[in-house]
């Protein structure tokens, strides 16, 4: 849609491009235009009350990563959980890299927590990467405080696919923040199962970085390592 192409020209800030560049290096620089995030927050925002904006939902594929950018914070202002649902469905297929991919929210969540595991679970059996990735973030936010089980650790697990770095990252994302939060399922679970190499040692690694995790249990992590 012109209209936010034209805002998106026009906010276009060089050294923020140059120095978001490096931080996705999968995307095509020619299709980072360089916007900041707080402008695009405030622009969806605004847009989201336009009738136009369920038009620009239905122009895809766009053309650049930001224009992909409002449209995912469109669907996170969606107040109607199926509408939600066929949005996210329309533009998964389309995500390619991680900043589009990671964050998302939607207040409708929290209410339709059974349905929308449902589809977590369809999501991570694709075969397209950033689709996988998402369902384990969506698992992350929403399903692993009060509302975790242990049969997560083993969807995560299984979402795991060898040389696919953005995908084992997540995983191993996933598996250090269940150190923090339910160390002793977690810890069991990880004994079990068998994650790549990268990802299994990648886990370890993140969970010895954080602090929410003892020196106890980083120590039991660290003989978990394979070498």
């Amino acid at each position: 849609m012109k209209k936010i192409l034209d805002f998106l020209l026009a906010n276009r800030d060089e050294p923020y491009r140059l120095f978001s560049l490096p931080l996705i290096p999968n995307v095509d620089p020619a299709f980072i235009i360089g916007v900041r995030s707080p402008v695009i927050k405030k622009k969806a925002k605004e847009f989201s009350q336009d009738p136009q904006s369920r038009k620009f939902m239905r122009e895809l594929p766009h053309h650049y990563l930001e224009e992909y950018s409002i449209h995912r914070q469109l669907i996170e202002h969606l107040n109607n959980y199926d509408e939600m649902i066929r949005e996210l469905d329309r533009l998964l297929p389309y995500i390619d890299n991680w900043a589009n991919c990671d964050g998302f929210s939607n207040k409708t969540i929290s209410k339709n927590k059974s349905s929308f595991l449902i589809k977590i679970k369809e999501w991570a059996i694709s075969s397209h990467t950033y689709t996988r990735r998402f369902a384990i973030s969506m698992l992350m936010r929403y399903y692993l405080d009060e509302d975790f089980k242990e049969e997560y650790l083993w969807l995560v697990a299984s979402c795991d696919r060898e040389n696919d770095y953005y995908l084992q990252m997540m995983v191993a994302w996933y598996f250090a923040t269940a150190f923090a939060k339910h160390y002793k399922t977690a810890v069991d679970v990880f004994k079990k199962i068998h994650l790549s190499r990268f990802t299994h040692n990648k886990a370890i690694q993140k969970a010895c970085e954080s602090y929410r995790v003892s020196d106890s249990q980083k120590n039991e992590l660290r003989t978990l390592k394979i070498k």
